[in-house]
């Protein structure tokens, strides 16, 4: 089962329904300075009235992920989003980077996002540079196969959902030779339009937990952990979202694996084992847990699998 859900879920490229996502890698967006693009507005004035925090009731207009250029099937599933925009002016972005100074055994496994705001003239320079995006063209660096991708999903008022594939994105600070001007100054567009909303999110505080898991599992392997604490994900869809109390157990499960050393993608969600494996004749089912962005489908085009 886990080989062709991965492979499928790889194939479908992302998780949102009715959105296309597109591919971007972020090699150096992590560490890099916000853009001083001729396109990047002044300092607005705190005139925000509106919502605090994304409640989840609509999909972002703007979202941002990433991932590795070589992944394991795995990796595909403990992805998370970076950043996310609504319509409403709210914001959502990842708290896991807060984590890179903090030992492994006192990492948050999954780490919440936080949730803030844009002040109204931030927010509408974003909503203008997105409509310049819309069918931008990013180009390729093929001779470069080694970075990282990610997903930008652009779903803006009265106009379809849109997406295309960029890689490389973040390593073209200067000119390129396989880059057009055009391209070049597309990919210096999405990347001030990244780091404004990271710069300029007002107020941010955690937000609930929204964790989705996908579950792995053999018939025997469900069977073996139906009676114990994950009773409750043996008995439901391949593909859940954990809340509240289910959340918090599922953390405090995935702390105990990653300082054991079980645990991947330790700091931001990983794959653990759910089941007894003592007993090798026993069945083996295992589980892949991340925080999920408030409005997203998450679980979209897995339960099917």
């Amino acid at each position: 089962m886990f080989n062709s859900l991965a492979k499928k879920l790889a194939a479908i490229g992302g998780l949102v329904v009715g959105a296309v996502l597109v591919g971007v890698s972020i090699v150096g967006l992590v560490a890099s300075k916000p853009a001083t693009s001729k396109h990047a507005p002044s300092a607005c004035e705190a005139t925000h009235d509106g919502p605090s925090q994304p409640t989840g009731s609509d999909g972002p207009v703007f979202m941002f992920g990433s991932h590795p250029y070589f992944s394991y099937e795995e990796d595909f599933l403990i992805r998370e989003e970076r950043v996310a925009v609504y319509g409403d002016g709210t914001v959502a972005v990842s708290g896991r980077f807060a984590n890179e100074d903090v030992p492994l055994e006192k990492r948050d496994p999954l780490t919440p996002f936080k949730g803030g705001w844009l002040e109204p003239c931030d927010f509408d320079w974003v909503m203008s540079e997105l409509e310049q995006l819309v069918d931008a063209d990013f180009g390729s660096i093929p001779s470069i196969n080694d970075g990282q991708y990610g997903k930008v999903h652009i779903a803006l008022p009265n106009r379809d959902a849109w997406g295309s594939s960029v890689d490389q994105f973040g390593i073209e600070d200067g000119p390129h030779p396989e880059l057009t001007r055009e391209e070049t100054r597309n990919r210096k567009r999405l990347r001030a339009v990244i780091d404004r909303v990271e710069s300029e999110a007002q107020g941010l505080e955690p937000l609930p937990d929204n964790v989705r898991v996908v579950i792995n599992g053999d018939e025997a392997g469900l069977e073996n952990i139906a009676d114990g604490k994950w009773a409750e994900l043996a008995s439901g869809p391949t593909c859940q979202i954990l809340t509240g109390q289910q959340a918090a157990n599922a953390r405090q499960a995935l702390r105990e694996s990653q300082s054991g050393g079980s645990s991947s993608g330790a700091g931001f969600g990983g794959w653990m084992l759910l089941s007894d494996v003592d007993d090798e004749g026993e069945g083996r089912v295992s589980a892949a847990f991340v925080q999920v962005m408030p409005g997203t489908h998450a679980c979209s085009g897995i339960e099917e699998m």
